[in-house]
């Protein structure tokens, strides 16, 4: 029931705005999928001299963040189609609110609405700066 009250204050995308989200969305997934399977070869490689073993470490740490991303965009881009196919695409999943089509038409895969994607960014930072405080007095 509560689906159905969220879908009745969706805006009206209309059907050639979801078609246009829907092929971003398959692009953008074929493009990360793409990236995905370039980082799969992560490896630890090992160099007899220190400054070779140390630009090898810095060269995997950065292919494993930017693996992490991905797979964080990748997953974001699932559940869109996702919502598409279930007919709750366009409806923030914290609030239940709409979606701004502007907001749709640059991040097709956003899942919140602009309020509450502000507010769970300012919880991240908090929490992160939470983490960083830790580890500083761990250390």
């Amino acid at each position: 029931m509560q689906n159905i009250a969220k879908l009745l204050r969706a805006p009206e995308i209309g059907a050639a705005k979801v078609n246009q989200c829907r092929a971003a969305l398959r692009a953008k997934l074929t493009e990360l999928e793409a990236g995905a399977r370039r980082l799969d070869d992560i490896a630890a490689e090992k160099a007899p001299d220190a400054m070779d073993d140390s630009a090898f470490a810095n060269d995997r740490d950065i292919a494993v963040e930017r693996l992490v991303q991905i797979t964080s965009l990748l997953a974001s881009v699932r559940s869109a189609l996702d919502r598409m196919a279930d007919g709750s695409y366009g409806v923030c999943t914290d609030c239940g609110e709409a979606i701004s089509p502007k907001r749709l038409a640059v991040l097709p895969w956003a899942a919140y609405c602009r309020p509450c994607q502000q507010t769970l960014d300012v919880l991240r930072d908090i929490s992160n700066e939470h983490i960083r405080a830790s580890v500083m007095i761990l250390n």
